[in-house]
């Protein structure tokens, strides 16, 4: 018999060449910046005039409030009221009456601090422990939307204002509280009646950019 005839298999060529895997280049290097400037539908003009619509707001940005234990004792420094937003325009002696108000509160594991629908009266700076933050979803379950933690707060609009909390917030650990109520700011403005309606514009003024901006903090251009 010939040798074609006896030859049942593939040559050790052929095997090597189907047993190679074929590499070809990544499809992708083949669109390059000058085929996309091509697709791209790019208008040719000499000069233009352009309307700005919009301005960024630079507003102060929250920071975590040191707080020191002496004695198993929590306290923090009045000047770091300045590092609530809401607060950091306002005179230092308002912000020094009213970090000697505030009081320590120990809290247990699921307690409810605020809850969405009622009226917030209480603004509070987490010492110890850690909180959650929740929201009612599309179908009325609460959705958890934040944690806070050692030196966060919560609750600073809630003493200058008389709008509803739109969320609750719940102890998820043992918590130590430093709180300052409505009635605590109300003491704290009948002590020194003559920057009364300063501490309003201050916060007036505040809670009004705030409002005028997006959440990147971009403001309308009227």
């Amino acid at each position: 018999m010939s040798d074609n005839l006896l030859q049942r298999s593939v040559t050790t060529a052929v095997a090597r060449n189907l047993a190679n895997t074929t590499k070809t280049s990544p499809q992708m290097m083949s669109i390059t910046p000058r085929w996309l400037l091509r697709l791209l539908p790019w208008v040719q003009v000499t000069g233009g005039t352009y309307r700005v619509n919009r301005t960024k707001v630079e507003l102060s940005k929250a920071e975590r409030i040191d707080i020191d234990f002496v004695g198993g004792v929590a306290s923090f420094s009045p000047e770091a009221l300045r590092s609530v937003p809401l607060f950091s325009r306002l005179p230092v002696d308002i912000t020094t009456r009213m970090a000697n108000r505030f009081k320590t509160e120990v809290v247990s594991l699921g307690n409810e601090l605020v809850v969405e629908g009622e009226d917030g009266n209480k603004f509070f700076i987490i010492a110890e422990g850690q909180v959650e933050v929740l929201s009612k979803g599309a179908h009325g379950s609460n959705l958890r939307i934040a944690l806070l933690t050692e030196g966060e707060f919560f609750g600073d609009a809630d003493i200058v204002s008389e709008h509803r909390s739109n969320v609750t917030i719940r102890t998820l650990t043992p918590c130590v509280l430093m709180t300052f109520s409505r009635k605590d700011l109300d003491a704290v403005l009948n002590e020194i009646p003559s920057v009364k309606g300063e501490f309003h514009r201050a916060i007036e003024k505040h809670l009004e950019l705030l409002s005028a901006t997006n959440r990147y903090g971009e403001r309308n251009i009227d």
